[in-house]
C-alpha cells in the first residue's frame, strides 16, 4: 500500500513500471488511487526495490483533494519513485 500525495491525488493511476520506460503501460497492471490517495498494487511476489512506482496524472479523472471544489486536474503529469 502506498499514498499518491502532490496533495492527495485521487482517482490517479499508479502502476509498477517493469519495463522501466517511467510510462504505465497497457502490460503493466495498475490501480486507481482513492480520494485519500492511497492505492495498493498487487505484486505477485515481485520484489518491489527492484522497480519505480509510477503515479499517472490523468485529465479531467485525477483530483487534487487540496482542492476537492476545484475542477479536475487538466493536465497530465507523471511521478515516478525510484527502485
Amino acid at each position: 500500500m502506498g499514498v499518491a500525495f502532490d496533495g492527495y491525488l485521487s482517482n490517479a493511476k499508479v502502476c509498477i513500471d517493469r519495463d522501466q520506460n517511467l510510462s504505465c503501460d497497457s502490460d503493466e497492471e495498475s490501480v486507481l488511487t482513492n480520494d485519500k490517495g492511497q492505492y495498493t498494487l498487487p505484486s505477485d511476489g515481485v520484489d518491489l526495490s527492484k522497480y519505480a512506482i509510477i503515479v499517472e496524472v490523468i485529465p479531467h479523472q485525477t483530483t487534487d483533494m487540496d482542492m476537492p471544489n476545484a475542477t479536475r486536474m487538466i493536465q497530465s503529469y507523471t511521478f515516478s519513485h525510484k527502485a
